[in-house]
């Protein structure tokens, strides 16, 4: 089920990408038809053609449609959930990301052929910050959390071979993926849960996407399985501002990061959108 899911997400991925490709074409042919068509007349003949149109108005060009003029945008609604041991509640947050530089270099290998792989969600604490919220599975002490899928690279590479500053993380195999709830087949839903190994907060999320070679069959570079690994790609990111800082929770800002105490459990949900 995972493999046909991810496979159906990729061919959106090369039909979006493409669908944007020929949207920059189409939206710049028009202006290039024109240039060479004609010289351009002098300001004052123009002038005078105005002044002596007479009956009905000249029509005006059709605006452009929207998708020709703003292209495809590649969006990650997240939802964070936190709950207490017995289950009761303790903070609901949401907020929106964007694609990251990282996440439009693994679009661009997947229409040059490369093969998509598995998908992972990170959470982490702020750059530097020594209270993170997971425990490291290679060298112990406090780590990032990871959500993978059951066997996927993300969770079988967990000790070791992850890119930098998530080699010692703790990974969780509870990642779903599928569909968002309106199934417009433009969007795609990442979610699972983890549970917090000490007191930190919560203020970098990511959402990672696995990229293998050419040579790699898309059930091979699923599971990682022996097949060349090209890179594990920052896909979406967002860094939640640190609570009293006043830049956050007010109207039109980022929520502020979350906190998590130890053996809580932690919820997320991604919807990445193409808009």
């Amino acid at each position: 089920m995972k493999t046909s899911v991810r496979k159906e997400f990729s061919l959106r991925l090369v039909g979006l990408s493409l669908v944007a490709v020929l949207a920059l074409g189409a939206a710049t042919s028009p202006a290039q038809a024109q240039s060479a068509s004609a010289p351009s007349a002098p300001a004052s003949a123009k002038a005078a053609t105005v002044q002596t149109v007479s009956g009905p108005a000249v029509p005006t060009r059709e605006p452009r449609r929207k998708g020709l003029n703003t292209g495809i945008k590649v969006h990650g609604h997240w939802t964070i959930e936190v709950r207490n041991p017995n289950g009761r509640l303790a903070s609901h947050t949401e907020f929106e990301n964007a694609l990251q530089h990282d996440g439009q270099q693994a679009l661009a290998a997947i229409l040059w052929g490369y093969t998509p792989g598995d998908w992972a969600i990170v959470l982490d604490a702020a750059s530097g910050d020594t209270q993170l919220p997971c425990a490291g599975q290679v060298t112990g002490g406090q780590a990032p959390c990871i959500i993978g899928e059951s066997g996927d690279v993300f969770v079988t590479s967990c000790g070791g071979g992850l890119p930098a500053g998530l080699s010692n993380s703790q990974c969780f195999p509870t990642l779903t993926i599928g569909d968002d709830s309106s199934h417009t087949g433009t969007s795609l839903s990442l979610g699972g849960t983890v549970i917090a190994s000490a007191t930190s907060v919560i203020s970098d999320v990511q959402t990672y996407l696995h990229v293998c070679s050419f040579s790699s069959t898309p059930t091979a570079c699923a599971g990682g399985g022996g097949a060349p690994i090209l890179e594990a790609f920052e896909f979406t990111a967002a860094t939640l501002p640190a609570q009293g800082s006043g830049s956050c929770g007010g109207t039109g800002q980022l929520p502020c990061a979350v906190n998590v105490s130890a053996g809580q459990t932690v919820s997320v949900s991604v919807v990445i959108s193409f808009q």
